[in-house]
């Protein structure tokens, strides 16, 4: 049985939520909650939790109205992984290691240091401009373009 450092669910309906918004990005166009929603078969009040500290963190806009819905606030290769990331869990660690008695003697703590270094670079490099040239989501756009 494997089992995976994990994500929280809130992170990854966000990057899905962040994902549809990059899509349209070049198109000008507001998608509402609703759209989206609908698409990933999620909760229109769960992705409204989700989109607040997105809004809080500026890395989403809203406009109220019939033409209304949210959109990025900057272009999708100036959004890194990392900013989406604190914006929805705040600063994260591997390994909380202050709170651990071993802290100051411990033998571990430099690779846990050393994992934590990495992904941070990792998120910090990876855009979502990167997630929208991988091939799988080449036809993302068409889901939430008008007819």
């Amino acid at each position: 049985m494997r089992t995976s450092l994990k994500i929280s669910e809130r992170l990854h309906y966000a990057f899905l939520l962040m994902t549809a918004l990059a899509s349209v990005h070049e198109r000008n166009i507001w998608l509402n909650l609703n759209q989206i929603a609908e698409y990933f078969r999620l909760s229109q009040g769960y992705l409204e939790e989700i989109v607040a500290p997105l809004r809080k963190h500026k890395l989403v806009k809203s406009r109220r109205g019939g033409k209304g819905g949210y959109r990025l606030a900057k272009a999708p290769q100036r959004i890194d992984y990392q900013s989406i990331v604190r914006a929805i869990e705040g600063p994260t660690e591997i390994m909380q290691c202050e709170s651990c008695f071993l802290h100051l003697d411990c033998i571990t703590e430099p690779v846990w240091q050393e994992m934590q270094n990495m992904i941070a670079t990792y998120l910090s490099k990876k855009t979502l401009r990167d997630t929208l040239a991988h091939p799988k989501y080449s036809s993302i756009a068409k889901i939430f373009l008008p007819s």
